[in-house]
């Protein structure tokens, strides 16, 4: 049974890079997962394949791993792991869908079984973790006890983390089946749903009672988050995976086709776009005056936020899925199924500060 899963489990692998892909194919489908970024005070944690990582942040040494030796028993993960105050928590691709709890030195705290795999990882709640996976199941995971309450069940895959509304006491849930769900957290239950035109596969962005996401329709909308009206869509060039990110009353996303777009989040008018010449997966950074996105050419671009012209490009080993993380004075970059894994970026030249592994490593 453990074979019949690993091919699976590699299939499906491809999928998700064929997906990725659809924007401009050209080349290879590599059977990688890409590697999901968080940060802590010192250090960053980097989920990769059957490993999570923790490396310095100063110098870009590795301080533990855990597993320490792989023994396909772990993963793969595709998740970018949550950091809380005492824990690294990391959601698992693997038939279990294992959510598991690092201690900030690397040590196994618990796991707890969601019953399928699970593409991305979890939200913070004051009530646990909220998690959803592959079979369209979303619980919320007491940290103390590790009970596990079902507050959702769709149709379809949930490939997105959810969103918490903590004020508001509930959590907005993007799903494959076209549908953004509004989910109280305490009574489980539905508030609204709001029906998109295509499948929807990243975190949405919640600001001034609005939710922004886009589909892989080519659509970008703002969801009213009390009713779950539409308040206004646009159209875009590429299918929207990557969850958008909000500042004032500015949304930036990017999309499949390379796009990257500065829209008015009152009313959807655009006020520039960006080529950025290959498909941008991730959420788009912002530190400063500067607006940072990832290629799946393999370029890291910095782009001024006020009128989307270009900074400065660096061009890194291989494609860049994952979303840009702000780290102290570095931004870190995670290249697709290459030799180097996490690369500390100048922000202001893009200069390489440091790489992990290490040459020495």
């Amino acid at each position: 049974m453990k074979l019949l899963f690993a091919g699976r489990r590699r299939t499906l692998l491809v999928l998700f890079a064929a997906l990725v892909m659809l924007a401009g194919c050209s080349g290879g489908v590599q059977q990688a997962s890409w590697f999901g970024i968080a940060v802590g005070e010192t250090d960053a944690y980097l989920a990769a394949n059957e490993q999570v990582v923790a490396v310095d942040l100063e110098s870009g040494a590795q301080k533990w791993a855990f597993p320490i030796e792989t023994d396909g028993d772990n993963g793969p993960y595709l998740a970018t792991p949550l950091v809380e105050s005492v824990t690294i928590n990391i959601g698992a691709y693997d038939s279990d869908g294992t959510l598991l709890a690092l201690s900030q030195d690397g040590g196994a705290l618990w796991s707890v079984l969601t019953d399928a795999p699970m593409v991305e990882g979890p939200a913070s709640t004051q009530g646990g973790l909220v998690v959803g996976n592959n079979s369209g199941e979303v619980y919320l995971i007491d940290r103390e006890t590790q009970e596990k309450r079902l507050l959702l069940k769709v149709d379809e895959a949930i490939w997105a983390t959810p969103l918490v509304d903590e004020a508001k006491g509930r959590v907005y849930v993007p799903s494959m089946d076209h549908h953004l769900y509004a989910v109280d957290l305490e009574s489980a239950d539905k508030i609204w749903s709001f029906k998109a035109t295509g499948a929807l596969v990243g975190t949405p962005a919640l600001s001034d009672g609005q939710l922004f996401l886009g589909t892989l329709t080519n659509h970008f909308f703002a969801v009213d988050a009390d009713t779950g009206d539409e308040r206004w869509r646009f159209d875009t060039d590429g299918w929207v995976w990557g969850g958008p990110l909000v500042d004032g009353d500015v949304v930036y996303f990017g999309d499949l086709s390379g796009t990257v777009y500065a829209l008015n989040a009152a009313d959807g008018s655009q006020i520039w776009t960006f080529d950025a010449e290959d498909g941008v997966r991730g959420t788009p950074l912002l530190l400063g005056d500067l607006l940072y996105v990832g290629t799946r050419g393999g370029s890291v671009i910095a782009i001024r936020a006020a009128d989307g012209t270009q900074q400065w490009s660096q061009s890194l080993s291989a494609a860049i899925y994952t979303d840009l993380v702000s780290a102290g004075d570095v931004v870190l970059a995670s290249p697709h199924n290459a030799k180097v894994q996490l690369v500390a970026l100048d922000p202001q030249s893009g200069a390489e500060r440091w790489s992990y592994p290490r040459q020495e490593e």
